[in-house]
C-alpha cells in the first residue's frame, strides 16, 4: 500500500520553507533552527509532548492540549526523525 506523508513531499517542503520565510521578522535562519520549526509545523501535535515546557510558552499550554492528535497513527515516534 502506498501511504502519503507530507514529510516526505518535495512540494509541501517547498510550501513549508517559504511559510517560515514569510512569517519570519530575521534576515537568516539557521539551519537547526528551521529543521526544528519544520518538524513543528508537519507534527504541531507533538508540541504538547515538549517536557517540562519553557516558561515562555507556558501561558500556550492549554492551546497547546487543545491541538487534535492526528488521524494516522505512528507506533514508534523516535523514528520520525
Amino acid at each position: 500500500m502506498l501511504m502519503y506523508h507530507p514529510a516526505q513531499d518535495v512540494n509541501h517542503c517547498v510550501f513549508r520553507t517559504l511559510l517560515l520565510l514569510e512569517h519570519t521578522v530575521h534576515e537568516v535562519i539557521e539551519l537547526e533552527l528551521y529543521r526544528l520549526l519544520d518538524f513543528y509545523i508537519v507534527f504541531p501535535h507533538m508540541l504538547k509532548h515538549i517536557r517540562p515546557l519553557p516558561a515562555e510558552l507556558s501561558t500556550y499550554r492549554r492551546l497547546l492540549a487543545e491541538i487534535p492528535d492526528p488521524f494516522e497513527s505512528m507506533r514508534n515516534t523516535k523514528r520520525i526523525i
